[in-house]
């Protein structure tokens, strides 16, 4: 059947096999398609539509754009047919373009923009990179973000490693991961920083053979700070009483914040050392020990100091410097 412009059709519930329009058609009521509707021009809907089924547009692959309106926005949604790009409030999306052409550009030319993930509150919220569709290849790098502890993720490598970025603003890498400065390499065997650390710790007097039976100390304090295998370390010490009882060996600084590294013994410095009221002369703080964390002393004729050496008496041995050594 063709309907002529001014044409008409009459009856109660007409039904149609096969329909030509030649003019405008309009309907006041509703109108049921049950097979296919295929428009070869413009097709003006000013009302609501109601799609039940699958929709698909520009199945002939023709040069032909599909835009949505929104009330202030001319390209609220812009699909480019020949440029292959989708535009959300952009009319140019594939001239972003910088390397491939772009799939999404997302944006505002005349004012800011917010892209949004939105999650439940003990969630997670990801944005994944992948380059299969099982396994971990379907992440092989994403960004997470952890709602319930207020971190985020970086992962790589399949997302075997990450880095994190805490809920108080701190960078974290995985153990044995650090910064990385092979750009400016030199002749050396490393150019990771993969570690720095504050903290405290207490020295204590020990010896190299049997230690002493039991020592009371007036005050114990360290400090240190760990950069890379570089530590620095500051102490002061001195004792109230000390039984020396079976001691052997030579005296010692033990409690040393992290063991002396192998091949090390040299690396040692203490600056500015404070050492008195010790029963035989002054000590000072002499080599770290291999695979300790224990340092020698030296006596006042720069040999290794012995145990017996070790004042009993009150407010002895007292001891105060920093030492500067490389850990395992």
């Amino acid at each position: 059947m063709t309907i002529k412009q001014q044409g008409g059709v009459f009856g109660r519930n007409p039904t149609f096999n096969d329909v030509t329009i030649d003019g405008t058609l309009t309907f006041n009521g509703d109108i049921d398609i049950d097979s296919d509707l295929k428009v070869s021009g413009d097709l003006d809907v000013t009302g609501d539509a109601n799609l039940d089924g699958s929709v698909t547009i520009n199945e002939s692959a023709a040069d032909k754009d599909f835009r949505v309106e929104g009330t202030t926005d001319s390209y609220l949604i812009y699909a480019d047919a020949d440029q292959q790009s989708v535009g959300i409030g952009i009319s140019n999306p594939n001239s972003y373009a910088f390397n491939d052409p772009v799939k999404l550009a997302v944006g505002n030319t005349s004012g800011s923009t917010t892209l949004s993930i939105v999650s439940n509150p003990s969630s997670f919220g990801y944005l994944a990179f992948a380059d299969g569709t099982s396994g971990a290849s379907r992440y092989a790098g994403r960004i997470e973000y952890q709602h319930g502890t207020g971190s985020m993720y970086f992962y790589v490598n399949d997302g075997s490693q990450n880095i994190n970025i805490s809920s108080s603003g701190n960078l974290a890498f995985p153990s044995g991961q650090g910064i990385d400065f092979s750009a400016t390499a030199g002749t050396g065997t490393s150019e990771l920083l993969d570690d720095y650390e504050e903290g405290d710790w207490t020295p204590v007097y020990k010896t190299s053979g049997t230690n002493y039976d039991s020592i009371v100390y007036n005050f114990q304090f360290g400090t240190y700070i760990k950069i890379g295998q570089l530590v620095w370390v500051s102490f002061q010490l001195r004792t109230t009483s000390v039984t020396v009882g079976s001691a052997s060996g030579n005296i010692r600084l033990g409690g040393l914040p992290f063991t002396v590294g192998s091949g090390n013994a040299d690396d040692a410095f203490s600056p500015n050392a404070i050492h008195t009221n010790f029963a035989s002369g002054a000590h000072g703080v002499s080599s770290p020990v291999n695979a300790t964390t224990e340092s020698q002393l030296m006596d006042s004729s720069h040999s290794i100091a012995s145990a017996a050496t070790i004042a009993t008496g009150a407010n002895g041995n007292w001891l105060q410097g920093n030492i500067i050594y490389v850990a395992s």
